[in-house]
């Protein structure tokens, strides 16, 4: 390859297939790895604006698209050769480029409220105030819904409703949360420069398309906490983030911790640091609590020098919480997952 966008993109395959897909999705994993070295298919990515430009994207499409035929993709490409998935790609060209110009991959990942919960109710109890939330890159706002979910960290160690058709149980790696009270949310509002709409069906298609074909309990989560939103469904700003945070925040309530709250979303920001400026001249204004779940070294202030969990695996988030506009406590990093919340380990203090 010698188009330097060309080049970009193939080596973002190349990358995720051996550090994200590996180990977590077969199929993802071989079809990236041999997609890395096919600029024609690479090239179906070009029409995405360049943060969108991930594998993830592209194959969220073809999700999209063979499910809208009531085909499953690992039933269509588990067990056939990349050529098979190469030739429907490139028959499909059109309708796989107007997907990729027009959406984002927003997988609206349910299972990282396992770790985002207790972290939030840390803010709360070191705070002794209710808690407004506004997350930034909400997508569907799933995960602003986060206290009427059940979570199973251990026997005799749970919290949230126990009539929740949403329960998430994540492997726990080395410390599990210590029991805490559900935070009280009296304020929560979500913002997204693209925000899916919980009552379109279509849109939810897309959603579920953007959740890796193997894994089965993603989906499942997925489909259960659209239907708590569709009974309820939060308020949600279309935006871009630094055009429109301030707004938003100056209608959370004065008596509240203001929290932002955000995963998975410093990746797709053209320039990450005008976001962190924007944090800065927010809490001088009023403080705020910086809630973050991102891979290592992409937030100012969240490093854990111990080491991940043996079989953890690929790619991890950490959580934690940072105080900004004030100096009540120092930038805590409290809990290491999985990407999508399949493990979960405590890093936090135990009296937390």
């Amino acid at each position: 390859m010698t188009d330097p966008g060309l080049d970009a993109v193939a080596g973002m395959f190349r990358v995720l297939a051996e550090f994200d897909f590996e180990g977590a999705s077969p199929l993802y994993h071989r079809l990236a790895t041999a997609a890395a070295d096919d600029p024609e298919v690479v090239a179906l990515l070009l029409p995405a604006a360049p943060r969108d430009r991930m594998p993830h994207l592209l194959f969220a499409a073809v999700q999209y698209l063979l499910g809208r035929d009531g085909v499953g993709m690992l039933d269509a490409f588990s067990s056939a050769p990349y050529e098979t998935f190469r030739t429907w790609c490139l028959d499909h060209r059109q309708e796989l480029e107007s997907l990729t110009s027009t959406r984002v991959n927003q997988t609206n990942e349910v299972g990282r409220c396992a770790a985002s919960l207790p972290t939030l109710a840390t803010v709360a109890a070191w705070t002794r105030s209710p808690l407004a939330i506004v997350e930034v890159g909400t997508s569907a706002g799933l995960n602003l819904l986060l206290d009427r979910y059940r979570y199973v960290f251990g026997p005799g160690h749970e919290m949230g409703p126990t009539e929740s058709g949403v329960v998430l149980q994540p492997r726990i790696e080395g410390a599990a949360p210590p029991p805490m009270a559900m935070p009280e949310i009296v304020f929560r509002m979500g913002l997204d420069r693209q925000p899916e709409d919980v009552a379109d069906d279509d849109a939810m298609r897309w959603l579920r398309a953007c959740i890796w074909p193997e894994q089965h309990w993603r989906a499942e989560l997925f489909d259960r906490a659209v239907d708590a939103a569709r009974r309820d469904p939060p308020t949600i700003v279309r935006g871009d983030v630094l055009e429109t945070l301030g707004d938003v925040v100056g209608q959370a309530p004065p008596d509240a911790a203001l929290c932002i709250l955000h995963t998975a979303f410093i990746n797709y920001l053209p320039e990450p640091d005008r976001f962190v400026d924007l944090l800065s001249q927010l809490g001088a204004e009023r403080p705020l609590w910086w809630v973050s779940g991102e891979p290592p070294g992409l937030v100012p202030g969240m490093t854990s020098t111990a080491p991940a969990p043996a079989r953890s695996g690929g790619i991890h988030f950490l959580y934690g919480a940072q105080p900004v506009g004030q100096t009540a406590h120092e930038p805590a990093v409290l809990a290491r997952s999985g990407t999508h919340g399949a493990w979960l380990e405590w890093l936090g203090d135990p009296s937390d």
